[in-house]
């Protein structure tokens, strides 16, 4: 795809970009094919590269986090690409990002509306860098937003949410696919304050039929297919009581602007009244 893209008589000008990956290759020239798109596809709103886990896919041992797995600077040609609406990638293991690298990319694509970040790759012993906070620089720049797909660490204490937090306009379904959860309530509040009433959470892998094959040949060991039934259970919790919790805190948020409106009123009032009495003396 890289050479292709960089041929004379090679596409230009393409809006959507749709990949399937046979075998995964190396972030190098996983960025070096988005530097050419980046280049050569100006108007690029749609880029979609899938790399399908199946019985007969083949995958290797664990790789290292950072020399062998995608990283920032392995998506930055990207950034150039402001009109971009629709970024799939679905790659073996996990990717190596981290919270600030969520700022620069959602900072960087105002009008994306769907972006799909390897949330179920094949589960390993070490827990992803991303935690619940990943979602707040796409809350905060992306309005458009429809759907999004992280793999997160959401084991450790979630913190609160910042006063000034802006929640998502927009989105429709957020999916964390396998990533390892531990308390449910903790989750359900934290993204009350984030999801619109009419958000869907989405959990689980789509490569069921991976299991009995790929899984073992990637040296998965059954106490993390264990823990990824329990996440799944877990993440389902979480979508089935979020709608509630999300009513409630709208409420909330009514009565509450009601009181303050009426404590306004009263005030005013009062002052109005003070400032009379002191005018009459």
């Amino acid at each position: 795809a890289v050479d292709f893209a960089a041929l004379p008589f090679g596409p230009r000008d393409l809006v959507s970009i749709n990949l399937r990956v046979l075998a995964v290759e190396t972030p190098q020239l996983l960025r070096q094919y988005f530097s050419r798109v980046s280049v050569l596809c100006k108007q690029l709103t749609e880029l979609h590269i899938d790399f399908v886990l199946g019985p007969e896919a083949h995958v290797g041992p664990m790789p290292s986090p950072v020399l062998t797995r995608p990283t920032f600077d392995t998506f930055e040609p990207l950034l150039s690409c402001r009109n971009i609406k629709v970024l799939e990638l679905r790659w073996d293991y996990q990717l190596d990002l981290h919270e600030d690298d969520m700022e620069a990319l959602a900072s960087s694509w105002p009008s994306i509306e769907v972006l799909l970040l390897n949330c179920d790759p094949i589960p390993e012993i070490h827990p992803p860098a991303l935690t619940p906070l990943a979602l707040i620089p796409f809350a905060k720049h992306c309005s458009r937003l429809r759907e999004l797909s992280l793999y997160i660490d959401a084991t450790q204490m979630l913190p609160s949410l910042p006063n000034a937090t802006r929640p998502f306009q927009s989105l429709a379904k957020l999916a964390f696919g396998s990533s390892p959860i531990r308390e449910v309530d903790s989750m359900v509040l934290f993204l009350s304050c984030l999801c619109p009433v009419n958000c869907k959470l989405i959990s689980g892998v789509r490569w069921p039929e991976a299991y009995g094959v790929a899984l073992d040949k990637a040296g998965v060991c059954e106490d993390i297919r264990t823990a990824m039934a329990d996440w799944w259970i877990k993440w389902t919790n979480v979508g089935n009581m979020l709608h509630l919790a999300i009513k409630v805190r709208t409420a909330e948020k009514m009565v509450m602007s009601q009181v303050m409106s009426e404590y306004d009123r009263y005030y005013r009032r009062h002052v109005e009244e003070l400032e009379e009495e002191v005018r009459l003396m």
